[in-house]
């Protein structure tokens, strides 16, 4: 499935970080950040999704001033390679985070 036209109320902000991905107790996997914004993230992993699929993305990295720690609901899958899939996730309204506060500007 290819990524949906972009219909965000909110600015991405395009990105190159690396985060974990924790799909359940003894799933873990990495993935390659792409762009951000309050709302989600967009980014490509070795594991295809289901859509609607709750996961916890944890975001450790020099573009942030504090780690991030987000629940989050798969909303597109699309295989991208071979054993290469990028995936949008939603953090949800609840979830949102101020992008202007977390993203260093230095």
């Amino acid at each position: 499935m290819d990524a949906p036209v972009n219909k965000r109320d909110y600015e991405r902000i395009k990105i190159d970080g690396i985060a974990v991905l924790i799909i359940d107790e003894n799933t873990k996997k990495g993935l390659i950040i792409k762009d951000i914004s309050a709302r989600g993230v967009r980014g490509q992993t070795t594991l295809a999704l289901a859509v609607g699929q709750r996961v916890k993305l944890i975001i450790q990295s020099s573009f942030l001033t504090q780690p991030l720690e987000r629940g989050a609901t798969v909303v597109w899958c699309g295989e991208r390679g071979r054993n290469l899939w990028e995936i949008g996730l939603d953090f949800g309204m609840n979830g949102k985070i101020d992008i202007e506060k977390i993203i260093r500007k230095d």
